[in-house]
């Protein structure tokens, strides 16, 4: 069985980080090399020794920041022994390498600018015996920490490139699932219909004696996602993931020599620690997949399947919701029976043991509930106005309200405020922003209906899918139960609603001011959006036979492109894009804001600030943990070592080039009569803000090009 191979290991040569270290003693270099390059005999053929030597930085960040910890410092370096063997000259190796100053100083830069999370997908593969027992399929690991895992591989980025026309993830469960269990070079997939109109898509060998089929309802997936300063004991880097789960059914009886079947009912055992397996949280998805009834599966794909299908064709359906209002004299009460799954979903959380147990410690919470249910089950009568639209809407804010209680408690976020209204500073980071400034956005939102149609949705949006449907009014809006980590900051469940309410106001306002400066039909405009967005994203889009760079250069293109049309909400369209790569730094913009004067009367007053260039943004976000954090970078957003100035300057002109963009009076040219690079470089470079997350980011063009100016910005909960 394969572990691992090229495509699944995504590790730069990480010795450049201990050259980027001045002086780092030559017997640090020769005691690595013995323990990892010279004498690895002692490591499964199949493991590649870049995860070895990534594994020692991350190990050793790990000793050092333990620190005050001595007993786990102690589990870490016995882990560090078993990880290398018991070989005592290893030993030796070892407690060399942990005392080293330079090395501890080359293995924090590794963790914290380096190494990244690895999208993967993890995969529960059952099959029922004749007793009518559940069993799930498990690897059983050869090297540390041993034991038994679920399936599962890394996410590539061009499985975005199959022919299912699936998404990203749900295709790389099929392939690793051929790679994993099928085990052949030459796997086919296809997709199928059955009797009950049921969806599967299959991955199968060449004669498909061997195959293995994916749910469609089960595609939804559940998503996990580990933080580098929560995980408690350090394996090797390669489990720091951001995991989507899918449960699946083999159609065949594998070996039983090289894979192992557990009973699911073992698995679930509390009293055996982990239940056989290696990590906790493979027993966690193992109980949610397979305790999800198919009741739930169908009520949770039907949400997906219209979700998505509005991705595909946003126009079409942005036609025919605004038809389904017209038909009904525009009333906001029409009917949207594709909010019913969201309603059961919430309903059946609001019943949920963990809000029981709550509801039965708190009174106030326990009627707080019922209030919420009932306002649920008052839209859902289907002999009657089934889910009309404003009033499922509003119902939905009212659950969220009240999950967002729920989220705030169980950090102990209320224990901390006093009756001066300040919040302690271990927790302002959670503060009400979104809420507390542009909770009217909602209501000057709801008005623009059904010009402008909110869809509230659990499903999981992509950047390319929020980029797919900016060429129409329909806005998604995402629903949470749990604190969520965006733009920069964990958002509670109102939070991160009313954060997308505020994106989408501010889009419909770009939108009717394009159109009013142009003087177009806002249908036209958003025609010439479909085609053109359409058109280059399928442009962008990462392929098979791309090299590393150009997948790299895709991503930071689709980055700067989702800074210009959905974090700087201007439609998608080729003049825009061109205007906007190109505007200068010091340049200043409008807004408003919510004002409270010294007799504690609030209004909204009109301002101007002085802003930085989009590119020094971009820049900006991807290297001071905006779409992600310090210790958790993605490399499916973009690789770290791509997040420099040099590349974002270059994937902007690339873009300019592309689209035949015509150069701004402020621009200067280069030979070719294009934007010049050298100049694009240099707004990338130019002023950034102050209060930044990730102070120990160095980009080696800001020397060079930064103009030597900063402006303060504040962190968003610095002046609540």
């Amino acid at each position: 069985m394969i572990e691992n191979s090229i495509e699944n290991i995504d590790i730069k040569d990480t010795q450049k980080v201990l050259n980027s270290i001045e002086k780092v003693e030559q017997d640090v270099n020769d005691a690595i090399n013995q323990l990892v390059w010279n004498e690895y005999d002692f490591i499964n053929s199949n493991i590649w020794r870049e995860v070895f030597l990534t594994s020692l930085y991350y190990m050793i960040y790990w000793y050092h920041r333990a620190i005050r910890n001595k007993n786990l410092q102690t589990k870490i370096y016995n882990w560090l022994i078993e990880y290398f063997s018991n070989n005592q000259d290893k030993k030796d190796l070892i407690d060399r390498l942990i005392h080293n100053e330079k090395l501890k100083e080359a293995s924090r830069n590794y963790v914290l600018n380096y190494l990244t999370s690895k999208p993967t997908v993890d995969l529960v593969i059952s099959k029922t015996d004749e007793n009518w027992v559940k069993h799930i399929l498990c690897n059983e690991r050869k090297y540390f920490p041993e034991w038994n895992a679920l399936p599962g591989g890394i996410i590539r980025d061009d499985d975005e490139d199959n022919e299912l026309w699936l998404e990203t993830h749900i295709f790389a469960a099929l392939r690793i699932a051929g790679e994993k269990i099928i085990q052949d070079k030459d796997l086919i997939y296809w997709k199928a219909q059955w009797e009950n109109d049921k969806f599967y898509y299959f991955v199968a060998n060449k004669d498909k004696s061997t195959k293995i089929k994916l749910y469609a309802e089960d595609s939804s997936g559940y998503i996990y996602k580990d933080k580098l300063n929560q995980i408690t004991k350090p394996s090797d880097p390669r489990h720091l993931v951001d995991t989507i789960w899918y449960s699946m059914e083999l159609e065949w009886n594998i070996p039983d020599n090289w894979n192992i079947w557990i009973k699911k009912s073992e698995i679930m055992d509390l009293e055996n620690e982990n239940g056989w397996l290696t990590f906790s949280h493979h027993r966690n998805i193992v109980a949610f997949l397979s305790g999800k009834t198919s009741i739930e599966k169908e009520r949770n794909f039907s949400h997906k399947t219209w979700i998505r299908n509005i991705i595909d064709n946003p126009l079409e359906y942005q036609k025919s919701l605004k038809q389904r209002f017209k038909e009904n004299n525009n009333d906001l009460n029409t009917s949207f029976p594709e909010f019913f799954p969201i309603l059961e979903r919430m309903k059946d959380k609001l019943k949920s043991e963990e809000i029981n147990e709550l509801c039965s410690k708190n009174n106030i919470l326990f009627w707080l509930r019922e209030k919420v249910y009932n306002s649920l089950e008052h839209v859902s009568f289907k002999n009657r106005n089934f889910c009309p639209y404003l009033p499922t809407v509003k119902a939905i804010l009212k659950y969220i309200s009240f999950v967002d209680l729920i989220a705030r408690e169980k950090i102990g976020y209320y224990a901390v405020a006093n009756t001066e209204w300040k919040m302690n500073k271990e927790m302002i980071k959670y503060a009400s922003f979104h809420m507390k400034k542009y909770e009217y956005h909602l209501n000057d939102f709801l008005n623009k209906i059904p010009d402008e149609i909110a869809i509230p949705t659990y499903e999981h949006l992509w950047a390319t899918d929020l980029m797919k449907v900016r060429c129409s009014s329909i806005r998604f809006i995402g629903l949470s139960d749990e604190f969520i980590y965006v733009d920069e900051f964990d958002q509670s469940p109102e939070e991160f609603f009313m954060h997308d309410i505020d994106h989408s106001y501010r889009m419909s306002e770009a939108d009717e001011k394009y159109a009013k400066i142009t003087g177009i039909d806002k249908e036209d405009i958003m025609e010439e959006s479909a085609l053109f967005s359409s058109e280059y994203l399928e442009r962008i889009k990462i392929k098979k036979s791309d090299s590393i760079e150009e997948k790299e250069m895709k991503k930071l293109k689709k980055i700067i492109l989702f800074e210009i049309t959905h974090e700087d909400w201007k439609p998608f369209l080729k003049d825009v894009i061109s205007q906007w790569i190109q505007d200068l730094e010091w340049q200043t913009v409008h807004y408003e804001i919510p004002f409270t004067d010294a007799l504690w009367h609030t209004d909204i007053i009109d301002t101007t600030n002085t802003w930085f260039s989009p590119l020094a943004y971009v820049r900006h976000k991807l290297q001071h943990w905006f779409f992600d954090r310090v210790d958790k970078q993605t490399s499916q957003i973009v690789a770290p070592e791509y997040r420099t100035a040099e590349y974002i300057a270059k994937a902007a002109y690339e873009i300019l080039v592309d689209i035949w963009a015509k150069s701004s009076e402020n621009a200067r040219l280069d030979n070719d009569w294009n934007v010049s690079y050298e100049w694009l470089l240099e707004r990338t470079c130019s002023v950034s803000p102050t209060k930044i997350h990730n102070k120990d980011f160095i980009d080696p063009a800001i020397e060079k090009y930064w103009d030597g100016n900063q402006e303060t910005w504040n962190l968003r909960y610095e002046n609540l």
